[in-house]
């Protein structure tokens, strides 16, 4: 919220009242601070502007929108609004990633809001998930992928290995060792691990 209207009708505000709202302008229709006011009402020190004679102002709110990682994708629609306003939010992710849903769950995209409050929310994009069953280069066919206990182990691979999170987030790039390599992961959960045009989900435990 950027702007709030005070009419003179107010008789009592309270201590700290606007605490934490350090961007806000106070249009207040009293000529000066009020007796029931308490001195501390105002403790971020906004802006007021007394014996308002203008039209109620809009409250104006801030809507975030952002990716879990630029370089998976993009997100549009990041503005500020007018309270009751309708937004309209839409992830695009770039070539080899995917939308998954935004950090609250929902998984409409484009997304429409009505805006009755500031909204921070994040895109989740994740590596496209290929099918390593359709893969017909016997290289691709012969890579194995497993995990055990906390070590991701990747077989008969060349080249870069890439683990992400479920979040979609690098967490390592490794370069193959040959027959088999092994790579120690700090957390349990699920990982992506990514050679070259295979990738597979592990659990890490």
């Amino acid at each position: 919220m950027t702007a709030v209207y005070i009419p003179r009708s107010v008789a009592n505000i309270g201590d700290s009242a606007f605490a934490g709202c350090k961007n806000l302008t106070i249009y207040c229709e009293a000529e000066s601070m009020p007796e029931g006011w308490s001195e501390s009402w105002n403790p971020e020190g906004c802006t007021v502007v007394w014996n308002y004679k203008g039209e109620t102002p809009v409250e104006k709110y801030n809507l975030i929108a952002s990716a879990n990682n630029k370089s998976f994708g993009s997100v549009t629609g990041s503005a500020t609004y007018n309270k009751g306003e309708t937004a309209t939010i839409t992830a695009v992710a770039i070539d080899g990633y995917k939308f998954v849903s935004w950090s609250d769950g929902n998984t409409d995209n484009p997304r429409t809001i009505v805006v009755a409050d500031n909204i921070e929310l994040t895109a989740i994009f994740e590596v496209v998930d290929t099918n390593p069953g359709t893969a017909v280069d016997d290289e691709v066919a012969s890579i194995n992928i497993f995990a055990f206990s906390s070590t991701i182990v990747v077989e008969n691979a060349t080249g870069d290995i890439y683990v992400y999170d479920a979040n979609g987030r690098l967490i390592t790039i490794q370069q193959s060792a040959g027959q088999r390599t092994e790579i120690q992961i700090a957390n349990t959960g699920v990982y992506l691990v990514k050679v070259g045009s295979t990738t597979k989900r592990v659990m890490v435990f």
